[in-house]
């Protein structure tokens, strides 16, 4: 399946469109998906690709290893819904990274860095025309011309959008860069949890009221 990001420059209120070149039915010149209420990325999600409905309605092209469908919620959302189904939110994921690498805007996001779960997207998320990707999935990008890059994926689909391959390989580097910190930095505790342990000792733990504070006392 090879899929085509147009960004249109007409004056209409639709931004761009998508086209899919892929063997799909079709119903009075319309393309048919399957239509989900909400969706939650995991580990064989690729890409989230804005599409308006004729109502205006922004909703989200999700593309999985194996499969394509529509969702009726915008990809910010979609981004959202997932950080918050694997116990965070979107605000608590930049500030994660803002914390980690000073980047506040057009950052990374770890969906769930346990499952390696990590995508960025192609412009700020508050357009409605950003296209966000799997950093995982992404095998090679080639240069289609000086403003459109061709993505690769692992598995052999071919993705064209119209960003310089400049600019994606920055984003597929600091993703990188925030993939391996996050991976120091658990492997770090992993470590320190045997530092810390409490030592064997007969003590008690006495609260003064006077310092409103603990102090340890031990037993001779």
């Amino acid at each position: 399946m090879k899929i085509v990001v147009y960004y249109l420059k007409t004056g209409t209120n639709v931004p761009f469109c998508v086209i899919i070149d892929s063997p799909i039915k079709r119903r009075r010149g319309e393309t048919v998906m399957q239509i989900m209420k909400d969706y939650e990325i995991h580990t064989e999600t690729m890409v989230l690709l804005p599409c308006f409905d004729r109502y205006a309605n922004l909703h989200t092209i999700v593309i999985e290893e194996q499969s394509y469908f529509l969702v009726a919620m915008p990809p910010k959302k979609v981004i959202d819904a997932s950080c918050r189904y694997y116990g965070s939110s979107y605000e608590g994921r930049l500030e994660g990274i803002k914390r980690v690498m000073g980047i506040s805007k057009k950052a990374p996001i770890a969906i769930s860095a346990e499952l390696s779960i990590f995508f960025f997207p192609l412009e700020s998320p508050n357009n409605h025309s950003c296209v966000w990707l799997s950093h995982t999935h992404i095998e090679e990008i080639r240069p289609l011309d000086n403003r459109n890059t061709v993505i690769l994926f692992t598995n052999g689909q071919a993705f064209t959008v119209p960003v310089p391959k400049g600019q994606i390989e920055t984003k597929i580097l600091r993703t990188a860069q925030y993939r391996h910190l996050l991976k120091n930095r658990i492997e770090v505790g992993k470590r320190q949890h045997h530092v810390y342990q409490l030592q064997k000792e007969d003590v008690q733990f006495v609260y003064d009221p006077v310092k409103q504070a603990y102090h340890i006392k031990k037993h001779e």
